[in-house]
């Protein structure tokens, strides 16, 4: 499956795919980045991984695939009706 975000090019040069699905440091760039806080499964629990934004907790992904959770959290913030009206407004977040 050969589903890639994007492609980086500088000109005829190809710089490589942002791919943070797969990509382990991409996905904890973007840890540092939104400021996350990653949430381990217990120990031989069934349970998911979290990743919640660091300030509030109020958006989080989970999934079984630690850098699947972190994109989706990432992906809910930056859809989120709060973000999507303070640029709207012209305002920095």
């Amino acid at each position: 499956d050969d589903q890639r975000v994007s492609q980086f090019t500088n000109g005829d040069h190809f710089l490589g795919y942002y791919w943070p699905l797969i990509d382990d440091a991409q996905a904890m760039a973007l840890v540092k980045k939104f400021n996350l806080e990653i949430i381990p499964p217990p120990l031989g629990a069934v349970h998911k991984w979290r990743a919640v934004t660091g300030d509030t907790k109020a958006i989080s992904g989970s999934a079984d695939n630690l850098n699947r959770a972190i994109v989706e959290c990432v992906a809910r913030m930056l859809t989120s009706p709060v973000r999507a009206l303070l640029r709207s407004l012209g305002e920095s977040e």
